[in-house]
Formats: C-alpha cells, sequence, structure tokens
C-alpha cells in the first residue's frame, strides 16, 4: 500500500514539477521578461490569456488589494504586494477569476463567456467567426434578452428579435401546451406535407407511425419548412427545443444566406438555429436558482355565442319547430325563460391554469477543471382542465485542460409528459344550447343526455360531453430522452487548433389513448355490437440519434492580412421504430389495460423501422485585408442515404464579400459614424426533408392470405405469403437544391446608440420532390414513383433598427427602441407561379336584397348565381406581406421595465366563422351572435367566395414585463450575489384581425409569470 501511494504522489509532483515548466516556458515567449526570485514577494507579474486560442489578452482589469491595474500585451505587473492577497480579473464578454495570490510570474487563462451572445462573435455551430469579418446574414440574442420578452417559450422570443422568423400557432389548436408553433425562416421553400405524400398506403413509410418528437428528420417532414437546429453542436428536433429549459440558454444565433449555411449542405436550405447553452463559472461553488409562478387564461374574446332566450329566439325563426320538434319547445321555453337555465358552456372546460417552473444550477471550478449541475422542472398547466405539459430536466457537464488538451463532457436527460383534457375538443362546447343543463336538476350529478327527442319515429339522444370527465379515459403521451455529448479539442500551436465531438441520444416515446365503454362515443353502439364499446390505441417508438465530428482550424495574422480557415467532416446516423395497435371491445370501465381488450380495431398492429445516414465533408476559409475587404469562401460534399443510388454524392457552396467601409481613411475623421459595412453573398444549399425509402422500391406482404399449391398434399399449410409494391424506386432522385442570394448593411453611429441592418434577399428553391401519381390504367394504382419537379421562389427584404434613446451611467438609465420588419413574397415558379399559401375564391358580386342569393362573377364576366368551382381566382394571401415587431425597454436604478409587440400587414384570411357559425350554420346548435343580425335567409349552402376572405392585419401586444433587482448591498446580506424578481404577461391583447373565432378546438390564453432570481 504504501508502494502505491508513493508512486502516485511520485507521478502527481512529475505532473505538477512538468506543468510549471510549460507555464513558464509560455510565459517566457510572450512576455519577454525575467523574474527576479529575490522579489518574488515584492513583484508579482500577470500574465492573461484566453483559453481557448492562448493569445494575449489587453485591457484585462486585474486588482490585488488595493491596487487595480489592466494588462498591456497581456501582462501586468504589481509590487509591494503582501503575501496573503488574492488577484481579481475581470474582462468584459469573459468569465470573471478570483485566485490565490502566488509568488513570481502568475499566468491565468480567461473562459469567453459572450461567444455569440453579443454579436461580436458569430458562432456557426461549425465554427466562430468574428462578426467584423463575417460576410454571412445572421442575428445573434443573448438569453439574458430572450428571457426579457418570453421567459418560457425561446421560439416566441426568438421573433421579436429576428424578422426573418415567423411562428405561428395552428388556429386549431390555439394555446394547447402540447403543440408546436410552426416555424419558417425567409419564407416557405417547401410544399406542405399533404401535397408530397402520395396516398395513404404510401404516406407513413418513410416518416413512421406517429414519429417520436425527437425524430428531427420524421418530425421537419411534417413540417417541412423548419429550419435545423443545432445545440451544442449536434442537432435536435424543435420539440426537444423547446422542452428544454430556456434559463440554460446562453445564446441563439440565427443563420440565413449562403455564406452562413454553405457548410451544413443538405441542411442547410432552411436557415439553421444554433443554441449554446450556458458554460460553467469558475472560481467557487456558484449556485443559481430560478423559481416562476405561471397563470394561464383562456382567452375568448373571439367567441360571441348566443344565450337561451337568444337560442330559443333564432330556431323559432327558422322553422326548427315547425315539424318534429314542435313538442320540444315549450320544454324548452321553460327551462330559460321560468327556470333560468342559461348555461355557460364555454367556462365548462376551462380554468385558471396555475403552475410551478424551477430551475437549479451548481457550477465551479479553475484553470485545468470545470464542472456543473442542473436540474429543472416545469409544470405547464393549460388552461383547458386536465390539460398540462411537464418536463423535468437533469444535466451534468465536466471539463478539464492537461496543457494545450482540453475536454468536456456534457450528460442530460429530458423527461416529458404531456396530459390531453379529458373535456375533449373546445369546438364541442361552442355549440352546445345554452338551455341545456349538463347536471341533473334532482340529484346534482353529471347527467350522462341533455334531451332526448324523436324525430321521424328514430329516438335521439343528445349526450353531454362533461360527462366523459367522470370516467376514467386516457390521453397521455410521454418520453424520457438521454443523451451525451463529448467535445475534445487541441490546441497545436497559435495558428492550428483540432476539435473533435461524439454525441448520442436516445428517446423512447409513448402514446397511450383510452375511451373507456360508457363515454358517449360509444352511446349509438347496439346490443348486438356491444364488443365494439371501449377503444385503446398504443404507439410505442424510439429514436437514436449518434453523430461524430473532427474539425481543424487555422487563423494568422502577417502584416494586414487575416486568415480564418476551417475543414471538418460530420457524420450522422438516425434509427427510428414505430408499434401501432388499436385495440376494442371492453366491457367495464375499471379495466383499461390494453390486455383487456377483446380485438383489434384494424386488421393487425402496424410497425416500421427507418434508419439514415448521412456524411458531410464541409470547409470554411475568411481572407480580410486591414480589417477592410474580406472573402469569405464555403463549401460541402455530403452523403445522404436517401439520394438517388446513381448519384448520392452532392455538392454545394457558398461565396461572401463584405466591405468595411468605416475602416477607410476617407470616413476615419467622421466620428459620429462607429460601423459601416457592406456584405454581399451567394451559393447553394439543400434540403434533406423528404420520405427517407425514395431510392429504394419498396413492398408489402398479404399477411391474411397464404400461397397454397394445388395438388401438393399441403392442407392448409401454406407455402408463403404475396407481396405488392407500395414504392417504386427513383435511382437518379437528387435532393431539393436552394440557390440564395443576398446583400446587406450593418451600419452603427452616433457612438453606438444606433444600429441599423439591411438584408435583401432572394432564394430559389428546384428539384422538389414529388410524387408522379399512376393512371388507373396503369395497373399500378397502389404505388407512387416520385420525381424532381417544381420550384419555389422567395424574395424579401429585411431590416431590424436599435436605438439608445437616453442613456446615463449615474442611475443606471436606459431607454432602448425596437423596430424590425419583413416583407416577404412566396412564388412557385413552375407552372402555377403563385404563392404556396393563395387563397382560391370564387367572385362575389353581393347578395341580390330582391332574392337572398349571392351572385357571382364568371370567368369571361358574366354574372351567374351558380358557384362553379372552375371561376375561382386569386383572393389574397395568409402569409402578410410585411410582418415584424417593435417595441421599447426601459432601466433604472434597479428597476426594468419593457413592452413589446408583433405586427402584420397585407395578409387575408378566409373567415370560416361566418361561413360555418352563420350562413351555413347549423341552428339545432348554438351559433355565433351575428347570425341574429343576418337580415336574409341562406338557403344554398356558401362555399369559397371572395365576400368571406378579409384582412387580417393585425398588431399584438406579445410581452409586458417590469423587474426588480435588489441592491447588491442587501442581497450581500444574506451572502447573495444578485436577487431580482419579475412579472410578466405574455399575449396580452391584440388590435386588428378578421373577426372570426381563434382557437377552435383549443382557445387561445393569456399567460402570466412571477420569477425569483437568486444567484449564491
Amino acid at each position: 500500500m504504501n508502494l502505491k501511494v508513493f508512486g502516485l504522489f511520485t507521478l502527481v509532483s512529475i505532473y505538477l514539477s512538468h506543468q510549471t515548466g510549460f507555464a513558464q516556458e509560455q510565459n517566457k515567449k510572450s512576455t519577454k521578461k525575467v523574474v527576479d526570485v529575490t522579489h518574488q514577494d515584492r513583484e508579482i507579474i500577470v500574465s492573461v490569456k484566453d483559453r481557448d486560442n492562448f493569445n494575449l489578452l489587453d485591457s484585462v482589469r486585474v486588482v490585488i488589494g488595493i491596487q487595480s491595474k489592466h494588462t498591456l500585451n497581456g501582462v501586468v505587473v504589481f509590487e509591494n504586494i503582501g503575501k496573503d492577497s488574492v488577484v481579481l480579473i475581470n474582462k468584459p464578454g469573459y468569465y470573471g477569476l478570483v485566485k490565490k495570490l502566488s509568488a513570481g510570474t502568475m499566468q491565468i487563462f480567461l473562459q469567453k463567456s459572450n461567444e455569440a451572445a453579443d454579436g461580436s462573435i458569430v458562432n456557426t455551430g461549425l465554427y466562430s467567426r468574428p462578426n467584423s469579418i463575417f460576410s454571412g446574414a445572421a442575428v445573434t440574442v443573448s438569453g439574458t434578452d430572450l428571457r426579457k420578452v418570453n421567459s418560457s417559450s425561446f421560439i416566441n422570443a426568438l421573433k421579436y428579435f429576428v424578422p426573418a422568423l415567423s411562428a405561428s400557432r395552428s388556429n386549431l389548436v390555439g394555446g394547447d401546451p402540447n403543440a408546436i408553433s410552426d416555424i419558417r425562416l425567409r419564407g416557405a421553400n417547401n410544399f406542405a406535407f399533404g401535397a408530397i405524400v402520395a396516398n395513404s398506403k404510401t404516406g407513413q413509410k418513410g416518416v413512421q407511425l406517429a414519429p417520436s418528437s425527437a425524430d428531427y428528420i420524421a418530425s421537419n417532414i411534417f413540417s417541412s419548412g423548419s429550419p435545423v437546429i443545432i445545440m451544442d453542436g449536434v442537432q435536435v428536433s424543435l420539440q426537444t427545443a423547446t422542452d428544454f429549459d430556456i434559463n440554460s440558454i446562453h445564446s441563439i444565433t440565427v443563420l440565413k444566406d449562403a455564406a452562413a449555411t454553405a457548410v451544413y449542405g443538405l441542411r442547410g436550405a432552411n436557415g439553421v438555429i444554433v443554441i449554446k447553452t450556458i458554460k460553467p463559472q469558475r472560481g467557487l461553488l456558484n449556485v443559481g436558482i430560478i423559481s416562476e409562478l405561471q397563470i394561464a387564461a383562456a382567452d375568448l374574446s373571439s367567441f360571441n355565442v348566443l344565450n337561451a332566450k337568444e337560442k330559443l329566439g333564432i330556431e323559432s325563426k327558422a322553422g326548427l319547430y315547425a315539424g318534429d320538434l314542435a313538442p320540444y319547445y315549450a320544454k324548452r321555453y321553460d327551462d330559460a325563460y321560468n327556470k333560468g337555465i342559461n348555461t355557460n358552456w364555454l367556462e365548462m372546460p376551462l380554468r385558471q391554469g396555475i403552475g410551478m417552473k424551477h430551475s437549479l444550477s451548481l457550477s465551479g471550478g479553475n484553470d485545468d477543471m470545470v464542472y456543473s449541475v442542473t436540474a429543472a422542472f416545469n409544470d405547464n398547466q393549460g388552461s383547458m382542465k386536465g390539460s398540462s405539459r411537464k418536463t423535468s430536466e437533469l444535466g451534468a457537464l465536466f471539463g478539464g485542460r492537461i496543457r494545450s488538451f482540453s475536454f468536456d463532457n456534457r450528460f442530460s436527460y429530458l423527461a416529458a409528459v404531456a396530459s390531453n383534457s379529458p373535456y375533449g375538443t373546445f369546438n364541442t362546447y361552442t355549440l352546445q344550447n345554452p338551455y341545456w343543463n349538463p347536471y341533473d336538476p334532482e340529484t346534482g350529478k353529471t347527467q350522462k343526455i341533455l334531451e332526448e327527442i324523436t324525430i321521424g319515429g328514430k329516438t335521439i339522444n343528445l349526450m353531454n360531453p362533461v360527462y366523459n370527465t367522470t370516467i376514467a379515459t386516457k390521453d397521455i403521451a410521454d418520453y424520457s430522452r438521454v443523451s451525451n455529448i463529448t467535445n475534445l479539442n487541441l490546441v497545436i500551436n497559435e495558428k492550428l487548433k483540432l476539435n473533435g465531438n461524439v454525441g448520442i441520444s436516445k428517446q423512447m416515446d409513448e402514446v397511450n389513448y383510452f375511451l373507456p365503454p360508457s363515454h358517449t362515443t360509444f352511446a349509438d353502439v347496439t346490443a348486438d355490437n356491444l364488443f365494439e364499446r371501449g377503444h385503446y390505441e398504443y404507439t410505442s417508438n424510439s429514436f437514436m440519434n449518434m453523430e461524430a465530428g473532427l474539425r481543424l482550424d487555422y487563423h494568422n495574422i502577417f502584416g494586414k492580412h487575416e486568415v480564418y480557415a476551417t475543414a471538418g467532416q460530420n457524420m450522422i446516423q438516425t434509427s427510428s421504430e414505430s408499434t401501432g395497435l388499436i385495440v376494442q371491445g371492453f366491457n367495464v370501465d375499471r379495466l383499461s389495460d390494453i390486455a383487456f381488450g377483446a380485438a383489434y380495431a384494424t386488421t393487425k398492429p402496424i410497425t416500421g423501422k427507418i434508419i439514415t445516414r448521412y456524411a458531410s465533408t464541409f470547409a470554411n476559409a475568411v481572407y480580410s485585408y486591414a480589417n477592410r475587404y474580406q472573402l469569405d469562401l464555403s463549401a460541402a460534399n455530403d452523403l445522404h442515404s436517401a439520394i438517388g443510388r446513381n448519384d448520392n454524392s452532392v455538392l454545394f457552396w457558398g461565396v461572401g464579400l463584405s466591405w468595411n467601409v468605416k475602416q477607410e481613411s476617407f470616413l476615419e475623421s467622421i466620428k459620429w459614424i462607429n460601423r459601416l459595412k457592406l456584405r454581399g453573398s451567394l451559393g447553394t444549399t439543400g434540403n434533406q426533408y423528404f420520405l427517407s425509402y425514395l431510392n429504394s422500391t419498396t413492398y408489402n406482404y398479404y399477411t391474411n392470405q397464404q400461397y397454397i399449391p394445388a395438388g401438393t398434399g399441403s392442407g392448409v399449410i401454406g407455402r408463403g405469403l404475396g407481396a405488392y409494391l407500395t414504392s417504386y424506386a427513383n435511382p437518379n432522385l437528387k435532393s431539393p437544391e436552394t440557390f440564395k442570394q443576398n446583400i446587406g448593411l450593418d451600419v452603427a453611429m452616433l457612438d453606438n446608440r444606433l444600429a441599423l441592418n439591411i438584408d435583401l434577399y432572394q432564394q430559389k428553391t428546384s428539384n422538389l420532390i414529388l410524387p408522379l401519381i399512376s393512371d388507373l390504367s396503369s395497373g399500378f394504382v397502389d404505388y407512387t414513383y416520385y420525381q424532381n419537379q417544381g420550384s419555389i421562389e422567395n424574395k424579401g427584404l429585411e431590416f431590424s433598427a436599435l436605438g439608445t434613446i437616453y442613456k446615463s451611467d449615474k442611475n443606471n438609465l436606459n431607454w432602448n427602441l425596437r423596430v424590425n420588419g419583413r416583407w416577404n413574397k412566396d412564388e412557385i415558379t413552375y407552372l402555377t407561379g403563385y404563392s404556396p399559401s393563395a387563397i382560391w375564391a370564387v367572385p362575389s358580386l353581393g347578395i341580390d336584397s330582391q332574392t337572398g342569393v349571392e351572385m357571382f362573377q364568371k370567368k369571361d364576366g358574366s354574372t351567374t348565381s351558380v358557384w362553379d368551382a372552375n371561376d375561382k381566382v386569386l383572393a389574397g394571401d395568409l402569409m402578410p406581406s410585411l410582418m415584424g415587431s417593435f417595441g421599447t425597454d426601459a432601466s433604472f436604478r434597479q428597476f426594468s421595465a419593457g413592452i413589446y409587440f408583433n405586427y402584420q400587414l397585407g395578409a387575408k384570411v378566409y373567415n370560416q366563422t361566418l361561413a360555418d357559425r352563420v350562413e351555413n350554420a347549423d341552428v339545432f346548435y348554438n351559433v355565433d351572435r351575428r347570425a341574429l343580425m343576418q337580415n336574409w335567409t341562406n338557403t344554398i349552402p356558401t362555399y369559397a367566395t371572395t365576400r368571406l376572405v378579409q384582412k387580417d392585419d393585425r398588431i399584438q401586444c406579445s410581452s409586458i414585463m417590469l423587474g426588480y433587482t435588489l441592491p447588491k448591498n442587501l442581497a450581500n446580506k444574506i451572502k447573495a450575489k444578485n436577487i431580482g424578481v419579475r412579472c410578466m404577461l405574455n399575449n396580452v391583447f391584440e388590435w386588428g384581425g378578421a373577426e372570426m373565432e381563434r382557437g377552435i378546438y383549443y382557445p387561445f390564453q393569456r399567460n402570466y409569470t412571477f420569477s425569483l432570481n437568486a444567484n449564491f
């Protein structure tokens, strides 16, 4: 044992002596100073370097005792220093350090804290470049700024800073906490999923049955315009990024043009969102705690239904009681007028959703080792009863440095449980008549049948949707995800650095949906079909992602010339498996396990497995002359398993040029201009979001039939199974290619108090992958052949202006104003020449006041009362011609406040509420109040008409924030570094927009957040 201890001690001694020798040797090379060992107790030399590249750092504030100095050429010298002093080191953009004083020369390494956070460094996810020489179109937003706008959704916060980013919620899902936004960057460059899948027999084969929420390939096929999301160097799905704790985000960089995205090759056409998480803070143990109270309240301002008396009036006017329903009028009248029944059905499924969110972080370390541990829990309660999304998160990071080699390993666990409301969809309650009572008037219990009526001798039971909340229904989706990312870095010398990373993640998902036999869905099932009552849907899937990358970085300055270069390779493999089955025939409600089902509701379970492989070799080089002229070159050569087998290698490229006009001699004397930069780029990128089996001929088996040759004596034992085609391979299939062009201008002036960015862009996506449907006469209608056809062009203009109206360091007074916007036009340039989001309707000439019939204009200009689909014209576009954000924020002493808005102009929408709930309304159920004011009776159904195409210009107050930070002297009394409280309102109000119901299946909601943030 003693021998082992001695050996270990010897190894540690050799290592420490080697480290000391290395540090001293590095110091000799950089400072060229000789330390007098006889004065080490009085004179201290401090050398400060960048931890990533070993470059000496200037203007670093170094404090020892009462002396404070700044480094020059990376070095500062102190004299007459006491032995027990400590050294405090601070530099903007780097993590501060507190070190024990050591004699002689101290060599200290600082870690960047603001890489890709303040915009000075652009982090593309594959390499980093100074913004001053970057020629691409990119926007960097710090996590701190994001959380000022929205403390729960980074997407909703990000679109305030990035006008090119549109994030919209379907009018159907509204504010459902288990639904995610559809995001696009610079318009739509592909068709919707429904347009690129041939038929139901082949539609699911390349994307799996209900794919895992972690499967970014399948998720982005469904949402074909979604940008790639890179988190800490690996690709993740939008759902994974959304469930991730926003308090752990350090910065987000959005890459838009070819100069920024060409290195992503097949993945770069839709743009790239790069997320960097917070790195550990070195020093003594740092503790961060964030607790939030979250309240969700439904926004019903767009719903305007009738009360009981009004509903009876419109029913009588429409002649509802002229026939078999005549006997029921008296009872309904008595319930409404005498018994006072006027049920507010809209309130039945709603509540004030109250949830909590907590985040905890522990971090620490020194020059040679860092660590952090994080934990988070978010109980997001929706405004519909029983609706929630609960996420749990654990993370751990450990990093170290041995001379010029460093590493870090990040482990994370993420789990989510999504519960949907047992009340069902919200539109069910907008249809219920207010004179119906959901509760038994005698017992007060929830009754199953609201009313029993007889029409034409047939008895109809009108069921109570609230009853289903009293039985054991189940509608839950959950997953657990484990990931591990290892980064390795080797500084070869001051010019070369080698980086490698390996990442692996695995996620398991389950979906359970159960309707017990007493559910109102089965109310009409007769006794002869009892085994059809009860319904259970179960889906289980898994997703595994493996990534590895290797990069070599080069940086050199010689004279007025500066060169950055990166070359590397990435390899990715995804594996997705799914199993789904539907069982029916449950006898008792409480026996809810799937094993108690009597039979499959479909012929058999459905399974599938998809594997994709992707390899990319990329390179980027930037040359800068005198920090005035820059040339940016990028290329990527990609291989993908889903591309045509005859040529599955694709080359993409990008070229960027920029000119720092401010560095020219003729502008040096103009002090009020701080920055003036012109930049431009062009190049190609690709899109990999298409079905993965298109380059292979696929078939399936007839499992319900067997081949039995006649006269073989085999009896009923089959010799084999028959097979049928599901798709035919296209070995020449190419990936879609997007050619991007961009011209940009960056201006900063008045001591950087006013900043303006303008980008003009045009991009055209060709070789879109679409099905070639087989004719019925071919005999091959059950399979599809895909080929490259069609193209879409996007062009537009972006602008962003940020101004500091007033700034004073005396009272920490700061007042900022931001305005941005985007004009965009999408056009299908192949065949049609129109926007993918165009609205088509027959031109309306209005309602004939004498007949109450709508008159239309035909294509030849004539007038008719007959609606004909062949007369449809372009009536508008769902996408606005101009959209963006504006807002202001201010701080004074310990207080901070902000108000932020989103706007859109030029959009049109087809008012489905007027069509379905007014003109085509079924007065047997509740309707929109505007039906009362309709002075003509519609006897003909209303089809797509320009009369119902309306403007959808709107301004939305997306966020209001008020915060307070406790003074440091008070925080220090409880051993805290800082303590802050914040109140935030999201989705506050909205002006304008078409008068239509919003949030059909789930209402939109207002969110209130009260947070406490403390660091120790």
